[in-house]
């Protein structure tokens, strides 16, 4: 479905994890649009897929900070229920549309490879000592970020049905500072996360995990 409106960034803060993002007047005009188009209702579906496709402005640099993907993302997962998605996708490209689809969640025909990150953390998902888990988890398996230019980055969240998973989105990102680069040293859980092209986000619920979170990370330049 093409959008009649431009995606709306709504930036919840690090370390928080509401039931519902708290957005700004326009951005819940936005949201309360995007439900009427989409004819949401209750008995809309569990076990879902929502794929994003942003298209920006010319005047509007691809990677510029403040164009985040997650960001995008996380109100209208969190306005249509986050429970119900397995899968999120979102891409950020040039161009004069933006279009949304939402359907069943479908398991891949093959089985991706291994990942290049799996740390199961064990801290509060709200703390500083969750981001380093995830980053060091990075930090071990790559030498360098990846070359200069977009990044194409795909992770996966295993957890309790009882955790909110939208919330662990920029956290983790803001982890993959030794995948994406860091542009202040001094904030190492701050990765430049405005250069993810395209992004991947699945659920895998096992509530035997309890309060640990099973991080799961995959990249490579975008092409």
């Amino acid at each position: 479905m093409v959008l009649r409106r431009q995606p709306v960034l709504a930036r919840v803060d690090a370390g928080l994890e509401p039931a519902e993002p708290a957005p700004q007047p326009e951005v819940g005009a936005y949201l309360d649009g995007l439900v009427a188009d989409l004819e949401w209702t209750p008995r809309s579906g569990d076990h879902l897929a929502l794929e994003l496709d942003v298209g920006l402005p010319s005047f509007v640099p691809l990677l510029a900070r403040g164009h985040d993907l997650d960001d995008y993302l996380f109100p209208i997962v969190s306005r249509l229920g986050t429970i119900r998605f397995d899968a999120v996708f979102a891409v950020k490209r040039r161009g004069i549309r933006s279009t949304i689809r939402v359907g069943p969640a479908v398991a891949a025909d093959r089985p991706p490879p291994e990942p290049p990150v799996s740390v199961l953390t064990t801290a509060d998902a709200t703390s500083i000592d969750w981001k380093e888990q995830v980053h060091e988890a990075c930090r071990a398996v790559t030498p360098a970020p990846a070359p200069p230019g977009g990044v194409a980055v795909e992770l996966r969240f295993t957890l309790s049905r009882r955790r909110n998973w939208a919330a662990l989105w920029q956290p983790a990102l803001d982890s993959l500072g030794p995948i994406l680069g860091v542009p202040d040293p001094t904030r190492p859980f701050r990765a430049d996360d405005s250069r993810v092209t395209e992004l991947a986000l699945h659920r895998r619920l096992d509530d035997t995990l309890g309060h640990r979170v099973l991080v799961e990370a995959w990249w490579h330049p975008d092409r």
